[in-house]
């Protein structure tokens, strides 16, 4: 039994649900069902079965007999992948230009990296106004206005999820909307009209080797790209491909990338980082970039 981040399903009873997740379930209650034969875990992606058939593995050596007698490795791993075929009603962004972006999941700091997303947007807004669409601050305690004498559409970036709402800084106030409560049809509409998904994963989280996060399968249920590294994409073995995602070089953290994708220039990163466009980093760039647009014509063609 598996909820997502984003579950609408009243009839999870979670207490039960996290009795039975492996992770954190007491020993005693895995080895019972276990002995019975009445266990069978099904997670959302193939890098958790493997972490989790390793875990079973290493119990099944147990120092402990009693342990050992209890057929861990006999208990059926299979990864499911809950990507479903909804019918999605809203239509993507007709601009050419990346202006809308979305973070979904928990709103954690454990779960997303919020507090670098947000610096680095800040940092990037006081280099280049222009690129994201709006005007310089006002004053002190002032928030940033869009900049309406442009031709393209401004930045904005959404987070949808649930949870204790994220505090967003105050100069981001304009750019940065929460969104949460949505029933499904308001959900999949909101989810479907973005240009592109983030998935802001801590560096260090456990999203890469023994938890996985739906909103990977949502991202490609919406048709909406997803912004990744090669980890993830050798994490999640179903998104490794580029008709689903859009891959960044490590070097070149997220917002950065937001920026080229938008601007189609990668030129003020490979300054900075000393980086020269034939180094694989920055091919590697390049390519994203590309990508990028080509994801732009398919959807807005």
């Amino acid at each position: 039994m598996m909820q997502s981040e984003n579950s609408h399903l009243p009839f999870v009873n979670l207490g039960l649900m996290k009795a039975f997740t492996p992770s954190t379930a007491p020993q005693q209650i895995i080895e019972a069902f276990s002995r019975r034969h009445a266990l069978r875990i099904v997670p959302i992606s193939e890098h958790v079965a493997v972490a989790q058939r390793r875990a079973f593995l290493s119990k099944a050596d147990s120092l402990n007999a009693s342990v050992r007698s209890a057929g861990f490795e006999y208990i059926p791993v299979d990864a499911h992948i809950p990507v479903l075929d909804i019918p999605v009603a809203a239509q993507p962004n007709p601009s050419r230009v990346l202006s809308t972006v979305v973070i979904q999941g928990n709103f954690a700091h454990e779960r997303r990296d919020y507090r670098n997303i947000f610096a680095d947007l800040k940092e990037s807004l006081a280099f280049d106004l222009r690129a994201w669409g709006y005007l310089p601050l006002a004053g002190e305690n002032a928030t940033y206005v869009v900049d309406a004498t442009l031709a393209d559409p401004p930045f904005r970036l959404f987070l949808i999820g649930s949870g204790k709402p994220i505090e967003v800084p105050h100069e981001l106030e304009n750019i940065v909307s929460t969104h949460s409560r949505l029933n499904y049809d308001e959900f999949y509409a909101l989810m479907s009209s973005m240009d592109i998904c983030l998935p802001a994963f801590p560096a260090n989280n456990a999203y890469y080797d023994v938890k996985a996060s739906s909103t990977m399968a949502m991202a490609v249920e919406c048709n909406v790209p997803t912004l990744v590294t090669e980890r993830i994409r050798k994490s999640y073995t179903y998104l490794d491909d580029d008709r689903a995602v859009v891959t960044r070089p490590a070097a070149m953290r997220e917002v950065e990338a937001l920026r080229a994708l938008r601007t189609g220039d990668a030129e003020h990163f490979l300054q900075k980082t000393g980086t020269s466009w034939d180094t694989p980093t920055g091919q590697a760039v390049e390519a994203m970039i590309r990508r990028g647009s080509s994801f732009k014509s398919m959807y807005c063609s």
